[in-house]
């Protein structure tokens, strides 16, 4: 018995084999996999594999975990006031590399307003990244900071939840924010970012604000 226990470790290491408690994705009909590879016909869902933060559960958009449950009122009320009426005004109805989806600022503004969810992006953009499709609520704390960005000056929202990022990219989780970055006022989105208690970085072409509080899939907020 022990030559048995000895082989099967052998195999172990020399294949680079571990083995993962991956009983809370199965029993909920996903799969664990590394999120280099496509969620096809889903989405990702952090916290219920084993292993490294990159190994995550990928769980058919058939099944309600990601999309059964509607947004909360709060975040259904911010979408709406950025919405209503100045959806056009101020989120974008195109990416910027020309992919064609349900997944465009615009519409994922209109999306939560009317009660659904904000759709994401399914596409590769890397050898390693792809935008994992389905759809999330937005965080309740990004949206209240472009409601006040909106209030306060001029705003354009290059994306929200759709696009391609990378691997990890908060906007998959509705925590992140790319806004034009408009000269004489990009200082103050970031500035803003950071009093709200997030995170900015300026980049070629855009803004990107990003948040932590913990996800949740109706963001109770």
């Amino acid at each position: 018995m022990k030559w048995i226990t000895v082989l099967v470790c052998l195999w172990l290491v020399l294949t680079g084999a571990q083995a993962y408690n991956d009983a809370r994705c199965t029993e909920r009909g996903g799969r664990c996999q590394y999120t280099s590879s496509a969620c096809d016909g889903g989405s990702y869902v952090r916290n219920l594999c084993g292993g490294p933060y990159n190994r995550r559960c990928c769980v058919s958009s058939g099944w309600g975990w990601d999309w059964g449950w509607g947004c909360s009122k709060k975040v259904k009320d911010l979408a709406c006031e950025l919405f209503s009426p100045d959806g056009d005004r101020i989120a974008a109805k195109r990416h910027p590399s020309g992919q064609k989806d349900n997944a465009y600022p615009y519409n994922n503004l209109r999306d939560v307003c009317n009660g659904g969810k904000a759709s994401r992006s399914s596409y590769r953009c890397s050898s390693q990244c792809h935008a994992p499709g389905g759809s999330t609520c937005l965080s309740p704390k990004m949206l209240k900071y472009l409601v006040d960005l909106k209030n306060s000056g001029k705003i354009w929202i290059n994306e929200l939840a759709g696009a391609c990022h990378s691997c990890t990219s908060r906007h998959y989780s509705g925590l992140a924010v790319d806004l034009h970055k408009f000269p004489g006022h990009y200082q103050r989105y970031m500035k803003a970012c950071t009093d709200a208690g997030g995170w900015a970085l300026e980049e070629r072409n855009h803004v990107h604000c990003q948040f932590y509080d913990t996800p949740h899939p109706n963001w109770e907020g």
